[in-house]
């Protein structure tokens, strides 16, 4: 696979994302990034694969502080093999490889926000589900990964990418609560003998009700007699 040349198109008029910077006064204005020569594409740039050569462009990209997308992709007639992608800048795309931009770029600083370059990693994500196994919120599990990295610039990912990773988590999990809260009581059993369980379900399978108590629970109620219930049908016919 090889890199076709390309040239900047001045008619550009979609925009992805946000520009991070102010317009220049002057058309004639660019920015001229400094990029290491072995990190610019050239033409006739050979790869293994076409995903590894969209990880170098996505990586040119992000250092020069512009974020690219998918334009196109055509694939062998009769079978799945994808032949050809084109990959474009956000605002429009190029059709020549040019370290010169006619439209504002990202300081390295703010080029993590551009939508190519952020993505919440595996390690962040079984991060983020401890925290919610922790009953930690999310506006405060942003706030431990801010400090772990040394700043908001150094996560990889938005808030926003941190919130909706945590509502497809939910998502994924709904259905599930009554297989997965017998899950936890039979590893509860297992490390108590005196933990007890029964769960009541209806004719759809659908929980109606649960009750649970370990050791220091049936001690606790032989000396207080107290039991704390969970109304979990509170406000749901309003």
């Amino acid at each position: 696979m090889s890199v076709e040349q390309l040239e900047a198109n001045s008619d550009c008029r979609r925009v992805e994302d946000i520009s991070l910077l102010s317009h220049s006064k002057s058309v004639d204005d660019v920015y001229i990034p400094q990029v290491a020569e072995n990190c610019k594409p050239k033409v006739g740039q050979e790869f293994e694969s076409i995903d590894g050569a969209y990880e170098f462009y996505i990586k040119y990209a992000k250092e020069v502080g512009f974020s690219v997308r998918s334009s196109s992709t055509k694939r062998c007639k009769g079978a799945n093999e994808v032949v050809r992608k084109e990959v474009v800048c956000f605002k429009e795309g190029v059709s020549s490889i040019k370290d010169e931009h006619s439209h504002p770029l990202s300081t390295p600083r703010r080029v993590h926000l551009l939508r190519s370059h952020r993505s919440v990693s595996e390690a962040k994500k079984s991060l983020t589900l401890q925290f919610s196994a922790a009953n930690v919120p999310t506006h405060q599990q942003i706030s431990i990964l801010q400090f772990e990295a040394g700043g908001i610039e150094n996560i990889g990912c938005t808030k926003k990418d941190i919130y909706n990773h945590e509502a497809k988590v939910r998502n994924e999990l709904r259905g599930q609560d009554v297989e997965l809260l017998m899950e936890y009581f039979l590893t509860e059993q297992e490390n108590d003998p005196c933990f007890f369980f029964k769960i009541d379900v209806d004719d759809d399978g659908k929980l109606k009700h649960c009750f649970w108590t370990d050791s220091v629970s049936r001690r606790a109620y032989g000396c207080f007699g107290d039991v704390v219930v969970f109304a979990t049908t509170y406000n749901t016919n309003q």
